[in-house]
């Protein structure tokens, strides 16, 4: 499976951290960073997962109705294009920090996709105005990265159907994280909300 450089610097650094992604970005100029989730195989490796993960939806949500699905952290949302490329989903929303990455999945997955089945939004989830209440919920290698993570479930909490299904991903902090990795505090505040 295809690593971005920068995450491979990230994870030798032993503390890896959003601060830490930004820092190496400004460092290095030979260590790329979101622009590598431009290339051609990491974005065919996202569509094939998110084929994968959506027939494990799809076995493990039997009798739930799945129809909308955000994906927080999503990048340039071609898990999202894998699920809807599954059937199952007539709605995905993908939700990412930066503008640029945005940008170029928009370009690049609405040749394919509808602009309203699916919708890429830059920003934080407690700007997006969410169409309709979503039935799954994804924060796929992304809820370490949150910065404000009590207003991001919060928002998720108001903006999610009563049975919805919520997936969060994340690495294993003693082999990716370091001191100031955000997982104590993430475990805190998911329990709580």
């Amino acid at each position: 499976y295809w690593v971005a450089p920068v995450f491979q610097a990230a994870r030798q650094s032993r503390s890896y951290n959003f601060q830490n992604y930004l820092k190496l970005l400004n460092e290095n100029p030979n260590i790329k960073g979101y622009p590598d989730y431009l290339e051609p195989e990491h974005l065919q490796a996202k569509i094939s997962w998110g084929r994968r993960i959506m027939s494990w939806f799809l076995r493990y949500a039997a009798g739930r109705t799945l129809e909308t699905v955000v994906e927080v952290g999503c990048a340039t949302g071609h898990m999202l294009k894998g699920f809807l490329d599954m059937g199952g989903f007539k709605l995905a929303v993908g939700i990412d920090v930066c503008p640029e990455i945005i940008e170029n999945g928009k370009k690049l997955l609405h040749q394919y996709v509808a602009a309203e089945t699916l919708i890429l939004f830059a920003g934080h989830t407690w700007d997006f105005n969410f169409p309709q209440k979503m039935d799954c919920v994804i924060f796929w290698d992304a809820i370490e990265h949150i910065q404000d993570i009590t207003q991001t479930l919060i928002s998720i909490r108001e903006n999610t159907s009563k049975d919805a299904l919520i997936i969060i991903h994340t690495p294993d902090a003693k082999l990716a994280g370091g001191p100031d990795w955000r997982s104590e505090e993430h475990t805190s505040e998911l329990q709580s909300h």
